[in-house]
């Protein structure tokens, strides 16, 4: 995006994310295409106690980063469910260590793209 901004690139494929942080900062983008509209997915510890949106407050929650979708997915989850992102523990994990750390009951859930969403509920984890 900071090619784009600056004239460099012209045209470009990348994620929703860093498409709003642009337009936020008033760079004259345009979406053209859709590329991916499903894939993401909530995973639970196969341990969690977790039942409602409500009782993902104060937990361990993971995803790729805060530039990922996944990120953005979650905060509009929990905002629209009456919870904001300052009531979770959100951690940012590399995606493959997130399945290991679903299995081993390290963190509570996560927010995560497919493979990882099929992986992780082949190992053990709740969707």
């Amino acid at each position: 995006m900071v090619a784009m901004a600056s004239g460099k690139v012209d045209i470009g494929y990348v994620g929703i994310s860093p498409v709003l942080a642009a337009v936020e900062k008033e760079v004259p983008v345009k979406i053209i295409s859709a590329a991916q509209s499903e894939g993401s997915g909530i995973i639970l510890s196969k341990d969690s106690k977790i039942s409602t949106v409500s009782d993902l407050r104060g937990k361990i929650i993971a995803t790729p980063g805060e530039a990922s979708i996944q990120y953005v997915l979650l905060n509009y989850y929990l905002n629209k469910n009456g919870l904001s992102i300052k009531q979770v523990n959100s951690s940012v994990m590399k995606t493959p260590s997130i399945n290991d750390a679903i299995k081993s009951n390290t963190i509570d859930a996560c927010v995560t793209f497919q493979p990882y969403v099929s992986s992780s509920q082949a190992n053990g984890g709740n969707s």
